[in-house]
């Protein structure tokens, strides 16, 4: 019997938990699509849906790009949402902006 894996799940307490999620599994890719070839998991016939989305490129290239735009608001949203304060560091990304 093997070891059930799951996605850590987004927490709802603390900003940008989904954002975090989706760029965990844009990191896990390569296991993914692994996982979903292998000859143990096509024998088990389940999830033949989800196996087949995460074999197309076009999610992938998707995901890809909704991470690389929201990359920016979810580092300004987990700045605001440290325990320690840290709106002097955002003050300092504030300036660093270019103003026209």
């Amino acid at each position: 019997m093997g070891i059930r894996v799951g996605f850590i799940k987004p927490s709802e307490c603390r900003m940008a938990g989904l954002m975090i999620a989706l760029l965990r599994i844009l990191r896990l890719k390569d296991a993914l699509q692994a996982t979903v070839t292998s000859t143990e998991f096509k024998e088990l016939k389940v999830f033949a849906s989800i196996a087949h989305a995460l074999l197309q490129e076009e999610l992938w290239q998707y995901l890809f790009v909704m991470c690389r735009a929201l990359y920016a608001p979810m580092r300004l949203l987990r700045l605001a949402d440290q325990k320690i304060p840290a709106m002097d560091k955002l003050y300092f990304f504030v300036l660093l902006c270019p103003s026209n």
